[in-house]
């Protein structure tokens, strides 16, 4: 059992975490985990408000889902900042909002890490009784 947990442990040195590269143009396994994740769940949500298992209409639900990638973009960056590269961007903060860097020229970095729990957007957008019996 103990060389399987070494092997185990190991593994994430072996896995390349460019899934496809063209020229500069990369795409990320986290970013298709990110897409997929938010696609399939927006399908199986889509498809409960079409069977009217639930009191969501579908123009509420992509809202939702609006303030769900939304929120992802945002949680992200900020978790990258505040978990990972806190001593560089404390010393450099405008690069907090801007996706890019300037250091040997502009470059586009992408954003990596967290995400926002949907219990939360209940909070911004609390359906009214005509949104229900939409």
């Amino acid at each position: 059992m103990a060389g399987f947990a070494a092997f185990w442990r190991e593994i994430p040195s072996y896995i390349d975490p460019i899934f496809f590269r063209l020229g500069s143009f990369e795409i990320r396994w986290y970013g298709i985990c990110y897409f997929l994740a938010i696609f399939v769940s927006f399908l199986l949500c889509a498809w409960r408000v079409k069977r009217r298992e639930t009191t969501l209409t579908r123009a509420l639900l992509e809202d939702y889902y609006f303030w769900v990638i939304l929120g992802v973009v945002i949680g992200s960056r900020l978790g990258y900042v505040f978990f990972y590269q806190w001593s560089y961007y404390s010393a450099h903060p405008l690069e907090i909002i801007l996706p890019f860097q300037f250091d040997g020229g502009v470059r586009f970095t992408g954003i990596s890490g967290r995400s926002l729990n949907v219990r939360h957007l209940t909070v911004l957008h609390r359906p009214s009784r005509q949104d229900i019996r939409a």
